[in-house]
């Protein structure tokens, strides 16, 4: 029992406190979305998106491929966060979602290095338990995943830096990733982060209007579409009878430390997703 006191005790003084704090939706008095917004928005991304794919590969067909290696991933992820930290924000109302969204990585300073990103030594039972990368509280490393392909790279170590800043909540965490990304120098990582949002929303819209979803799918150049097939088929691999269980057991956890949605606020970050790029479209 002390032994648990002391972790509980040691866990929310280097990190855990970051779960009591007011996520980001609850700063902003607006995070709804209409129909119409997200279909605006998806359109939208799908041509960014295709335009993106034409830079990086020779054919419509094929699928991108990250030509970089753990190393120089690090590299650029630090960058792109030490970026917008320095970002210059033309928008001074501190009411608005950019500059509540942004407040903590203004306070990422230039002592972060690409050594706090460590290929994670247990990287198959990360796998079979269905976890891409976490981030070590107690020494503030971020682990990634070392079997996941590599495409999966820029958004899973975008997302373990955010929890590192002090976003929580996985929903927050996956925001402020995809803000990393799509406001990268680098087009493979503003491909990838757009091909994260590009998901949730079409992931909706398969909810809502399966005729819609099936005209904006006929839209995307194939390539893409083979890159999300990649993922699918990577952890459709390893589906086993363990990885629900350990999910719960996490989304207790998530739920226990102030996460309201557990495990389903992965899915979760589209409102502040939509809601950032209309501020930037107004």
């Amino acid at each position: 029992m002390c032994w648990y006191i002391c972790y509980i005790f040691f866990f929310n003084i280097s990190w855990g406190l970051n779960y009591y704090r007011i996520p980001i939706n609850k700063q902003i008095e607006d995070v709804n979305y209409s129909y119409d917004d997200l279909n605006k928005f998806t359109i939208e991304l799908i041509q960014n998106i295709n335009k993106l794919h034409n830079k990086l590969t020779i054919s419509d067909t094929l699928k991108v491929i990250l030509p970089y290696n753990f190393k120089e991933n690090s590299r650029i992820a630090i960058n792109n966060y030490t970026k917008l930290s320095k970002k210059n924000m033309s928008n001074n109302n501190e009411n608005s979602l950019m500059i509540k969204s942004l407040k903590s990585i203004s306070n990422f300073t230039n002592n972060k290095n690409n050594e706090n990103i460590k290929e994670s030594i247990i990287s198959y039972p990360l796998t079979y338990m269905g976890f891409s990368g976490y981030l070590n509280p107690f020494t503030h490393e971020y682990n990634i995943n070392g079997l996941i392909p590599n495409n999966s790279i820029p958004m899973v170590m975008s997302h373990e830096i955010a929890h590192e800043i002090g976003f929580s909540s996985e929903m927050e965490a996956n925001f402020i990733g995809y803000i990393a990304l799509i406001n990268s120098d680098n087009l493979y990582y503003q491909y990838f982060g757009n091909t994260f949002a590009l998901k949730q929303c079409l992931s909706e819209l398969q909810k809502d209007n399966k005729e819609i979803y099936n005209s904006h799918l006929s839209s995307i150049n194939r390539g893409i579409l083979k890159n999300y097939r990649e993922i699918f088929e990577f952890w459709d691999n390893y589906n086993n009878p363990l990885e629900p269980i350990i999910k719960k057991i996490y989304d207790s956890f998530l739920k226990i430390n102030k996460v309201k949605n557990g495990i389903r606020s992965y899915n979760q970050s589209l409102s502040l997703i939509l809601n950032y790029n209309k501020f930037y479209n107004d």
